[in-house]
Protein backbone atom coordinates (compact mmCIF):
# COMPACT_ATOMS: atom_id res chain seq x y z
CA UNK A 1 0.00 0.00 0.00
CA UNK A 2 1.58 3.43 -0.69
CA UNK A 3 -0.09 6.69 0.48
CA UNK A 4 -0.49 9.75 -1.56
CA UNK A 5 -2.18 13.04 -0.65
CA UNK A 6 -4.52 14.70 -2.52
CA UNK A 7 -5.33 18.10 -3.64
CA UNK A 8 -5.53 20.52 -1.00
CA UNK A 9 -6.36 23.93 -1.45
CA UNK A 10 -5.67 26.01 1.84
CA UNK A 11 -7.62 29.03 1.59
CA UNK A 12 -7.70 32.28 3.53
CA UNK A 13 -4.40 32.76 4.64
CA UNK A 14 -1.50 34.96 4.68
CA UNK A 15 1.97 33.91 2.85
CA UNK A 16 5.11 34.47 4.20
CA UNK A 17 7.81 35.70 1.44
CA UNK A 18 10.65 35.41 3.16
CA UNK A 19 12.83 35.87 0.12
CA UNK A 20 11.06 39.02 -0.24
CA UNK A 21 10.62 40.10 3.18
CA UNK A 22 7.30 40.71 2.47
CA UNK A 23 3.27 39.31 3.97
CA UNK A 24 0.84 38.34 0.78
CA UNK A 25 -2.35 38.51 2.48
CA UNK A 26 -5.55 36.44 2.19
CA UNK A 27 -4.21 33.90 -0.18
CA UNK A 28 -5.33 30.36 -1.84
CA UNK A 29 -2.70 27.62 -2.15
CA UNK A 30 -3.07 24.45 -4.05
CA UNK A 31 -1.33 21.85 -3.07
CA UNK A 32 -1.06 18.33 -5.21
CA UNK A 33 0.90 15.81 -3.43
CA UNK A 34 4.15 17.22 -2.35
CA UNK A 35 3.99 20.12 -4.39
CA UNK A 36 2.51 23.73 -4.38
CA UNK A 37 0.86 24.05 -7.77
CA UNK A 38 -0.53 27.87 -7.45
CA UNK A 39 -0.89 30.28 -5.00
CA UNK A 40 -3.71 33.14 -5.70
CA UNK A 41 -6.08 35.44 -4.19
CA UNK A 42 -8.99 34.25 -6.01
CA UNK A 43 -10.85 31.16 -5.72
CA UNK A 44 -9.96 28.42 -8.22
CA UNK A 45 -12.77 26.93 -10.67
CA UNK A 46 -13.97 23.60 -10.59
CA UNK A 47 -11.39 21.13 -9.56
CA UNK A 48 -12.49 19.56 -6.63
CA UNK A 49 -9.90 19.80 -3.14
CA UNK A 50 -9.91 19.43 0.41
CA UNK A 51 -10.36 22.47 1.87
CA UNK A 52 -8.61 24.03 4.74
CA UNK A 53 -9.14 27.37 5.92
CA UNK A 54 -6.62 29.15 6.97
CA UNK A 55 -8.34 31.22 9.06
CA UNK A 56 -6.11 34.63 7.75
CA UNK A 57 -3.49 33.07 9.54
CA UNK A 58 0.02 32.83 8.51
CA UNK A 59 1.36 29.93 6.17
CA UNK A 60 5.60 29.59 5.41
CA UNK A 61 7.99 27.40 3.54
CA UNK A 62 8.93 24.44 5.46
CA UNK A 63 11.42 24.58 8.17
CA UNK A 64 14.65 22.35 8.39
CA UNK A 65 15.70 21.32 11.32
CA UNK A 66 19.67 19.26 10.47
CA UNK A 67 20.31 18.26 13.55
CA UNK A 68 17.91 15.37 15.47
CA UNK A 69 18.20 11.99 16.79
CA UNK A 70 14.54 10.48 16.08
CA UNK A 71 14.77 7.55 17.91
CA UNK A 72 16.02 8.45 21.36
CA UNK A 73 13.63 9.39 24.00
CA UNK A 74 14.39 12.20 25.41
CA UNK A 75 15.58 10.87 29.01
CA UNK A 76 18.99 11.17 30.40
CA UNK A 77 20.38 7.77 28.58
CA UNK A 78 18.96 7.48 25.45
CA UNK A 79 21.03 4.72 24.21
CA UNK A 80 20.18 2.38 27.30
CA UNK A 81 16.25 3.18 26.87
CA UNK A 82 16.93 1.82 23.01
CA UNK A 83 18.42 -1.05 23.97
CA UNK A 84 16.47 -2.01 27.13
CA UNK A 85 13.16 -1.51 24.12
CA UNK A 86 14.72 -3.02 21.28
CA UNK A 87 14.65 -2.03 18.00
CA UNK A 88 11.37 -2.67 17.02
CA UNK A 89 10.03 -0.11 19.25
CA UNK A 90 13.12 2.24 18.52
CA UNK A 91 12.05 1.98 14.92
CA UNK A 92 8.36 2.78 15.68
CA UNK A 93 9.31 6.11 17.71
CA UNK A 94 11.64 7.42 15.03
CA UNK A 95 8.76 7.44 12.73
CA UNK A 96 6.02 8.96 15.27
CA UNK A 97 9.31 11.79 15.36
CA UNK A 98 9.55 12.00 12.18
CA UNK A 99 5.68 13.07 12.21
CA UNK A 100 6.01 15.21 15.03
CA UNK A 101 8.45 17.62 13.79
CA UNK A 102 5.89 17.63 10.54
CA UNK A 103 2.84 18.59 12.55
CA UNK A 104 5.02 21.46 13.70
CA UNK A 105 5.91 22.48 10.05
CA UNK A 106 9.47 21.10 9.93
CA UNK A 107 9.12 19.47 6.50
CA UNK A 108 13.50 18.48 6.71
CA UNK A 109 15.31 16.65 8.82
CA UNK A 110 18.70 15.57 9.43
CA UNK A 111 19.16 12.31 11.58
CA UNK A 112 22.94 12.86 12.53
CA UNK A 113 23.34 9.12 14.37
CA UNK A 114 20.61 6.33 15.22
CA UNK A 115 21.39 3.03 16.69
CA UNK A 116 21.23 0.33 14.31
CA UNK A 117 20.69 2.17 11.22
CA UNK A 118 16.97 2.90 12.20
CA UNK A 119 17.33 6.28 10.91
CA UNK A 120 18.13 5.33 7.67
CA UNK A 121 15.50 2.67 7.08
CA UNK A 122 12.26 5.47 8.22
CA UNK A 123 14.13 7.66 5.46
CA UNK A 124 13.90 4.88 3.16
CA UNK A 125 10.07 3.72 3.66
CA UNK A 126 9.48 7.60 3.65
CA UNK A 127 11.37 7.65 -0.17
CA UNK A 128 9.39 4.43 -1.39
CA UNK A 129 5.98 5.90 -0.33
CA UNK A 130 5.54 3.03 2.15
CA UNK A 131 4.31 5.76 5.05
CA UNK A 132 4.33 9.03 4.95
CA UNK A 133 6.69 11.33 6.43
CA UNK A 134 9.10 14.57 6.00
CA UNK A 135 12.27 14.47 3.66
CA UNK A 136 14.52 12.21 5.52
CA UNK A 137 18.25 12.39 5.23
CA UNK A 138 20.04 10.24 7.77
CA UNK A 139 23.58 9.14 8.61
CA UNK A 140 22.81 5.69 10.72
CA UNK A 141 25.36 4.80 12.64
CA UNK A 142 28.18 7.26 13.68
CA UNK A 143 32.07 6.95 13.66
CA UNK A 144 33.02 8.61 16.18
CA UNK A 145 36.82 8.77 18.39
CA UNK A 146 36.84 5.68 20.98
CA UNK A 147 35.10 6.77 24.24
CA UNK A 148 34.34 10.13 22.99
CA UNK A 149 30.96 11.89 22.35
CA UNK A 150 28.93 8.85 20.68
CA UNK A 151 30.87 6.26 22.41
CA UNK A 152 28.77 3.05 22.16
CA UNK A 153 26.49 4.23 19.21
CA UNK A 154 28.21 3.01 16.47
CA UNK A 155 31.88 2.92 15.08
CA UNK A 156 34.59 4.08 17.33
CA UNK A 157 37.98 5.11 15.77
CA UNK A 158 41.39 5.58 17.04
CA UNK A 159 41.60 9.09 14.69
CA UNK A 160 42.19 10.84 11.48
CA UNK A 161 44.28 7.75 10.28
CA UNK A 162 42.10 5.57 11.31
CA UNK A 163 39.04 7.24 9.04
CA UNK A 164 41.23 7.84 6.33
CA UNK A 165 43.89 5.08 5.86
CA UNK A 166 42.33 1.61 7.80
CA UNK A 167 40.03 -0.56 4.99
CA UNK A 168 37.64 -1.39 7.38
CA UNK A 169 36.24 2.15 7.65
CA UNK A 170 36.42 2.75 3.86
CA UNK A 171 34.73 -0.23 3.51
CA UNK A 172 31.90 0.67 5.89
CA UNK A 173 31.03 4.09 4.44
CA UNK A 174 31.40 2.18 0.54
CA UNK A 175 28.56 -0.15 1.75
CA UNK A 176 26.77 2.71 3.58
CA UNK A 177 27.02 4.52 0.42
CA UNK A 178 25.23 1.32 -1.43
CA UNK A 179 22.31 1.06 1.08
CA UNK A 180 21.21 4.47 0.53
CA UNK A 181 22.96 6.69 2.71
CA UNK A 182 22.71 10.25 2.60
CA UNK A 183 25.84 11.52 5.12
CA UNK A 184 28.32 9.53 7.47
CA UNK A 185 28.78 10.99 10.46
CA UNK A 186 31.99 11.77 12.14
CA UNK A 187 31.49 13.11 15.42
CA UNK A 188 34.62 14.04 16.01
CA UNK A 189 34.60 17.77 13.46
CA UNK A 190 32.67 17.50 10.76
CA UNK A 191 29.75 15.44 8.75
CA UNK A 192 31.05 14.24 5.40
CA UNK A 193 28.39 13.67 2.19
CA UNK A 194 29.04 10.72 0.44
CA UNK A 195 25.54 11.15 -1.79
Amino acid sequence: MTFSAKKIMIKNTNIVDAANSRIIENQNVIVDGSHIKEISGTTPGSEVFHVVDGEKRYLMPGIADLHVHLNWDGGPDPRQAVLQEGAKVAVLRAYRHALDHLKMGVTTLLDVGSMDDLAIDVASAIRRNVVFGPHLYATGRIICIIGGHGAGLGYEISGRDDALFYPHVVDIVGLWGHYGYCFVGMWVRACLSIS
